[in-house]
């Protein structure tokens, strides 16, 4: 029944904020609203280590670099654990954390069009909160409906004025030492396509030819005559 609730309310807009959020728990409709995104998955093949692994919070978020993990119930307790084919992420899988997207190239300092992740598990005893913060540095509160461990749910919001941050902790972002809440498949995005490493590569070699290129012609006009 949950999952159905979840489903109907696939698209809820907060007015609290200052520029109206949309919350999503649909992932397909979520991903919908992006051109570009990046999925952290917490997975070997993006150069997490295997797990049982506990990752301080600036080698967590150094792997993909593109998120700032940090860990509010327990100092550097980033943990990736599950199986060779299903890693999932925690905060010492009874702590808070805070996710951060204002350096990203889907974003800028102001953050991210959207943001998402799949929860895992969250305990109906203890469950977590998601306390958003925009751009503006106004906030949103969500409550996030307990699940069992193994019964996920997507969680997601988009905003123009940028998701900057999201504590998942208690209630308007109190931090945690109880509760057992974890996520997987990150998902961040924009509403313009971001150019791949290669093509930035190609943009960048581009514009150092054409400078070279500019330098050299205006060489040859200052040239002195030969006799």
């Amino acid at each position: 029944m949950k999952r159905l609730v979840l489903t109907l309310v696939a698209a809820t807009c907060l007015a609290g904020t200052a520029d109206a959020a949309t919350i999503y728990a649909n992932r397909a409709a979520f991903e919908a609203t992006l051109a570009s995104k990046l999925v952290d998955t917490f997975e070997t093949a993006q150069g997490y280590p295997a797990a049982f692994s506990v990752l301080s919070d600036a080698a967590m978020s150094a792997v993909v670099g593109q998120t700032k993990y940090t860990t509010t119930g327990f100092a550097n307790n980033n943990i990736i654990f599950g199986n060779a084919s299903n890693q999932l992420y925690c905060a010492g899988c009874n702590g808070s954390f805070r996710v951060t997207f204002d350096s990203t190239s889907y974003g800028t300092s102001a953050g991210v069009f959207g943001a998402g992740v799949d929860v895992e598990g969250n305990d109906a005893g203890a469950p977590y909160f998601a306390f958003i913060t925009y751009g503006d540095n106004s906030t949103d509160n969500i409550p996030l409906a307990p699940t069992p461990f193994g019964t996920p749910y997507f969680f997601g919001v988009t905003s123009s004025l940028g998701v900057k941050s999201i504590d998942f902790g208690f209630s308007g972002g109190a931090t945690a030492q109880s509760g057992s809440f974890s996520i997987d498949n990150l998902t961040i995005g924009s509403t313009t396509a971001v150019p791949e490493a290669p093509i930035w590569a190609a943009l960048i070699l581009g514009f150092g030819l054409a400078g070279a290129a500019l330098r050299q012609a205006r060489g040859a006009r200052v040239a002195p005559a030969m006799a």
